[in-house]
């Protein structure tokens, strides 16, 4: 029993790195693959959606303007930060401001789509910093389970269970090992 959970512990870690690594994917195909430029907020809007469970989404919806090989081309993007919780997005929202210019990232194939917020930072990588977040979570469970139910310590001449802050066995004498 001690070992499954132990194991299952372990297991889970490396399948929540696993998730993380996955979610990961875009932002770094994102951040190493696609083109960087300024571009030009027009509008923002954070519309009433609802996610796949039926909740209501807030996501912030923002029209950029934005250089591709020398003219201008205008798109919409939504961003990668959203909730449940407009108290949530709300801030984050009205830290862009209309007319104002920000970095951007631009799909060289595609020039169309595009994302905005784009960066090594919380927010962008959210997700799987929760993911690998668990999984520190589930190893530190991992060893805290493994240093509760070790076996005992025992004395090497008479087998008798010793303290751990014993330096003689209270039976026999013998002296214990710290090793």
């Amino acid at each position: 029993m001690k070992r499954g959970c132990s194991w299952a512990l372990l297991a889970a870690a490396i399948l929540l790195t696993v998730k993380a690594c996955w979610e990961a994917r875009h932002q770094l195909t994102v951040l190493n693959r696609w083109t960087a430029v300024t571009g030009t907020l027009l509008r923002r809007e954070v519309p009433r959606e609802h996610d796949a469970d039926g909740y209501l989404y807030f996501q912030m919806k923002g029209t950029f303007r934005y250089p591709v090989d020398g003219k201008e081309r205008e798109s919409v993007a939504r961003s990668l930060f959203g909730s449940t919780n407009f108290g949530w997005v709300a801030p984050r929202v009205l830290a862009y401001r209309v007319k104002e210019q920000y970095p951007i990232r631009y799909n060289p194939a595609n020039p169309n789509v595009f994302e905005f917020g784009v960066g090594y930072n919380w927010l962008y990588f959210r997700t799987p910093l929760l993911y690998l977040t668990a999984a520190a979570a589930c190893l530190l469970l991992r060893l805290a389970f493994l240093h509760v139910n070790r076996d005992p310590a025992r004395c090497t001449q008479c087998r008798q269970t010793v303290l751990s802050f014993y330096s003689y066995c209270p039976d026999c004498g013998e002296s214990i090992s710290r090793a």
